[in-house]
């Protein structure tokens, strides 16, 4: 919305709670850009906000809310930076509680606050160099459109330690945020609900810089100190989860070359890693390639952009770019899309992604209307 001169209403005209929180800068870059891009037009130049309040859908029914104009301005969620805090920045809600370092603004642990299980938790966002296929003999497989296929297993880390991930920290009553920022391309919000039993992670990468003529393969890692013996599990068609061990097959003895790619698999809905007793899980809103490179860890890849052609039929490089007015002025896609993370006890996971899986998949079909 454009202002926070409004109040939300019920059907039955009663004041519900709302909460305005200004939206993203890096957000609000992309969507004045792509505004230029797609409508060949400027957006306004005005504050933006997020409006929150909480609502209760019957099944297979329907609620109407109104938002209505008022004269006065309600009151902002204000932002914070991590010099406001004394120790670790902590996110809470009646479910979840999540605690960053204050000195790199990176998270360190995840706790569900109900169940009372707690776990290290880190995440940090790298890239693989794609291949270009080039050799000094003959022509190899280059990644590209089809493949994926990294010049080697290092993935180079975005940001440093000795850098500040957080820009701001917004705490409110009906949801709370950390903002991150890890590169001038790479930054996410890391989203807590009041009531809900998962966290929401919004990510923005993009444009992916190619001036140093290397193609870039972008992942997010959370690690953690589950016990998972080289074991994960990732979903079939967004349905049944299916078990993978890394480096084996169950079929045949498998001579390992590429130990990145070839422990890559589709992620349609989510990818989920065990022990005894911990279940650390991740569901995504967009079909990703995703996999445990080390025990304890798991990675998605949110971006890829890269030179060189993969030679599988398109005959191109996945080089995609967004440009405005049909000029020169043209700059790499940014990608935004969203991932939920959720940790507890393994034998209450699985009806976790399950029911969370489906609202993802299935979500509520919202409408708007002008009234007089």
């Amino acid at each position: 919305v454009s202002s926070s001169a409004l109040e939300v209403l019920d059907s039955d005209g009663r004041k519900i709670q709302a909460q305005f929180v200004p939206i993203d800068p890096a957000l609000r870059r992309v969507r004045d850009y792509y505004a230029a891009a797609f409508q060949e037009t400027s957006v306004e130049v005005g504050p933006l906000f997020n409006l929150f309040f909480e609502i209760s859908v019957p099944a297979l029914g329907y609620v109407v809310y109104f938002i209505k104009a008022t004269k006065s301005d309600a009151s902002l969620t204000l932002a914070m930076k991590p010099q406001d805090f004394n120790g670790d920045i902590i996110l809470d809600s009646t479910r979840i509680q999540m605690v960053f370092s204050n000195s790199s603004g990176m998270l360190k642990q995840i706790k569900d606050n109900e169940y009372g299980v707690s776990l290290r938790l880190q995440q940090s966002f790298c890239w693989y160099n794609g291949s270009d296929g080039n050799t000094g003999e003959e022509k190899i497989q280059a990644s590209g459109a089809y493949v994926f296929r990294p010049n080697s297993s290092s993935c180079i880390q975005l940001g440093s330690r000795s850098e500040q991930a957080i820009q701001s920290v917004i705490q409110g009553d009906i949801v709370s945020e950390v903002r991150q920022k890890f590169s001038p391309w790479a930054s996410q919000v890391v989203r807590l609900y009041k009531d809900a039993e998962d966290v929401e992670i919004d990510f923005l990468i993009g444009p992916i810089p190619i001036d140093d003529n290397l193609g870039k393969e972008v992942v997010t890692r959370f690690m953690t100190n589950i016990s998972s013996d080289k074991e994960f599990f990732t979903d079939s068609n967004g349905r049944d989860f299916l078990k993978r061990v890394r480096n084996y097959r169950n079929e045949w003895e498998l001579d390992v070359h590429e130990e990145i790619a070839g422990n890559y698999y589709p992620v349609n809905l989510g990818i989920y890693l065990k022990d005894n007793e911990t279940d650390f899980s991740l569901l995504v809103d967009r079909s990703l390639g995703g996999s445990s490179i080390f025990d304890g860890e798991l990675e998605l890849m949110l971006h890829r952009r890269l030179l060189h052609d993969d030679r599988r039929g398109v005959a191109e490089a996945l080089n995609e770019t967004v440009c405005i007015n049909r000029t020169s002025t043209c700059e790499g896609l940014t990608v935004q899309g969203k991932i939920y993370l959720n940790v507890g006890p393994v034998k209450k996971a699985s009806k976790w992604r399950r029911t969370k899986g489906l609202k993802v998949a299935l979500p509520l079909q919202i409408s708007f209307a002008t009234i007089d």
